[in-house]
C-alpha cells in the first residue's frame, strides 16, 4: 500500500504543473511589510570606506534638517544633493524652479527641498507603490509638523506613482531632473526614456507642433541634472554625458556616509545653437593599439600623459575627466585623494589580470600546429588555421585591455600624486612626492 501511492501520485501529469501554480505564494512573518517593489538584479556595488568618517562633516556643511523632517532622516548626503539642485540655474525666462525627483523612494530629498524653501515646487515619482505609500505618509506628517509650526498652506510637493519621466507632463514645467541612488545603467536608461539624451530644443512658436512632438516634451524645459549613482559608476554616467554632447559638468562633488563613498553630478544643458560647432578634439574617439602597439603589454607600463592640465586636450584629459572628474580634477579636494587610492588599486588589478589573459593567449599562439606553418591561412588543416586566427584575436583584445587600464592608472596616480602635494602645501609642508606606479 506504501509503495502505490508514491506511483499513482507521479502517473498523472498534469498534477505537478498544476499545484504549484494553485499554491499560495509563501506568507511572511509581517505581511504588513512586504515590499510591492518590483524585483531588480542586484548588481550595485558599493564604495566601502570603512574606519573613514563622515566628510563633509555636518559643521563643515552648516547642516541643518528642513522644517517638519525627522533630523535622523535628513542625511549629509541629500544635504549637498539638495544645495547641488538649489544652485542649478534655470531658464532666464523663469523665475521659479520645479524639481523632478526620479525614483524617488521614500521621498525625503523631495519633502526637504520643499520644506527648505529652496524650490517653487518638487515632484516625487517612483514607480513602486510601497514606496509611495511610504512618502505620502511622509508627506503627511511633514505638513502637520509645518502646520504647527504656523504655515498656512502644505508643502508644494507631488507624489506620483509612474515610471521615471512618465510620470511627468508638459504642463509641470520641470527646471531640474534628479536621479539618485541607482545605478549608472538604470540611470541613463530612465534619462534616455525622458528625452534627455538631446540637447535643449530650439523654442517654438506658441500653437505651433511638429512630428518630433511627443511625450518627452514633458522634459523639453529642463535645463538642469543633478544625479547621484554609486561612486564605481561615476566614470559610466559621466561618458554619457559626453557622448549626448547635450551636457556640460558644472559642479561635482564626493561624500562619505557611513562609511560608504557616494559621487554626486550636476550638469547643465546645452542648447541645440551651442553644439552646432564641431566637436573638440578631447571628445573624439581615441586609437589605443594602433598608436602604441609596441607598448602595450610593457610590464613598466606607465603613462601620465603630460601632467593633468586642467581644460587641457588630448587623450590624458579625455581619461582624466572620465574618471577624476573634470571639475574634481581642478579643485582637488582631500575626499579626492581616498577616492582615487581605492580606484588606482581597484584599475591595477584589473591590469594584472589582462597582463596574465595576455601571457596566456601568446603562449597558445606558441603551442599552436599552425604556427610551424609558413602562412597559417593558406595551411592544409583548417582546423589549425582557426585555432590561431582565434588566438590572434584574443591576444588583440587583451593587448588593448591592458593598454587601456594602464592608461586609466597612469591618469589617476598622476592626478593622486596632485592631490597629495596640495594636502602638503595647504598643511605648510614641504617636499616632493613619489608618484604611485602601475606595477
Amino acid at each position: 500500500g506504501n509503495m502505490a501511492s508514491p506511483a499513482t501520485m507521479s502517473a498523472p501529469t498534469s498534477a505537478p504543473t498544476s499545484a504549484p501554480m494553485s499554491a499560495p505564494s509563501i506568507v511572511p512573518r509581517c505581511p504588513d511589510r512586504v515590499s510591492r517593489r518590483p524585483h531588480r538584479p542586484c548588481t550595485r556595488v558599493g564604495f566601502s570606506v570603512k574606519g573613514e568618517p563622515d566628510t563633509p562633516s555636518r559643521e563643515e556643511l552648516g547642516w541643518r534638517c528642513p522644517p517638519g523632517l525627522p533630523p535622523k532622516a535628513w542625511s549629509s548626503r541629500f544635504h549637498v544633493l539638495a544645495d547641488m539642485i538649489a544652485s542649478t540655474a534655470t531658464s532666464a525666462s523663469s523665475s521659479s524652479k520645479v524639481v523632478a525627483d526620479l525614483g524617488c523612494g521614500h521621498g525625503m530629498l523631495a519633502l526637504g527641498l520643499a520644506a527648505s524653501g529652496r524650490v517653487t515646487r518638487a515632484i516625487a515619482i517612483d514607480v513602486s507603490p510601497d514606496e509611495i505609500e511610504v512618502a505620502n505618509a511622509k508627506a503627511a506628517r511633514a505638513n502637520e509638523a509645518v502646520a504647527q509650526l504656523g504655515a498656512t498652506s502644505p508643502l508644494p510637493v507631488d507624489v506620483r506613482l509612474g515610471d521615471g519621466a512618465g510620470a511627468l507632463v508638459p504642463e509641470d514645467a520641470a527646471d531640474v531632473v534628479c536621479v539618485a541612488g541607482v545605478g549608472s545603467r538604470t540611470m541613463i536608461k530612465m534619462l534616455k526614456a525622458a528625452g534627455l539624451d538631446k540637447p535643449m530644443p530650439k523654442p517654438k512658436p506658441a500653437g505651433v507642433r511638429t512630428d518630433d512632438d511627443d511625450e518627452g516634451d514633458a522634459c523639453a524645459g529642463v535645463t538642469g541634472l543633478v544625479l547621484n549613482p554609486p561612486a564605481t559608476d561615476v566614470p559610466e554616467v559621466r561618458a554619457w554625458l559626453v557622448e549626448t554632447n547635450a551636457w556640460t559638468v558644472r559642479d561635482e562633488r564626493l561624500v562619505v556616509e557611513n562609511e560608504q563613498m557616494h559621487a554626486m553630478v550636476a550638469a547643465t544643458r546645452c542648447a541645440a545653437s551651442d553644439r552646432e560647432a564641431p566637436v573638440p578634439a578631447r571628445d573624439a574617439p581615441v586609437r589605443v593599439v594602433e598608436e602604441r602597439r609596441d607598448a602595450c603589454h610593457a610590464d613598466d607600463a606607465t603613462w601620465g600623459g603630460e601632467g593633468s592640465r586642467a581644460g587641457g586636450e588630448g587623450e590624458f584629459a579625455k581619461i582624466a575627466d572620465e574618471h577624476v572628474g573634470p571639475v574634481l580634477r581642478v579643485v582637488k579636494p582631500k575626499i579626492l585623494g581616498l577616492y582615487l587610492r581605492n580606484r588606482v588599486e581597484y584599475f591595477e588589478n584589473r591590469r594584472r589580470g589582462a597582463l596574465d589573459e595576455l601571457r596566456r593567449c601568446e603562449t597558445e599562439e606558441a603551442r599552436s600546429p599552425a604556427v610551424e606553418c609558413s602562412l597559417a591561412l593558406s595551411s592544409e588543416d583548417e582546423d589549425a588555421a582557426s585555432f590561431l586566427v582565434e588566438a590572434r584575436a584574443r591576444q588583440r583584445r587583451a593587448e588593448a585591455e591592458v593598454t587601456r587600464l594602464s592608461k586609466i592608472v597612469g591618469v589617476m596616480s598622476t592626478v593622486l600624486g596632485e592631490v597629495n602635494m596640495k594636502a602638503l602645501e595647504e598643511a605648510g609642508l614641504g617636499g616632493t612626492l613619489d608618484l604611485p606606479q602601475a606595477r
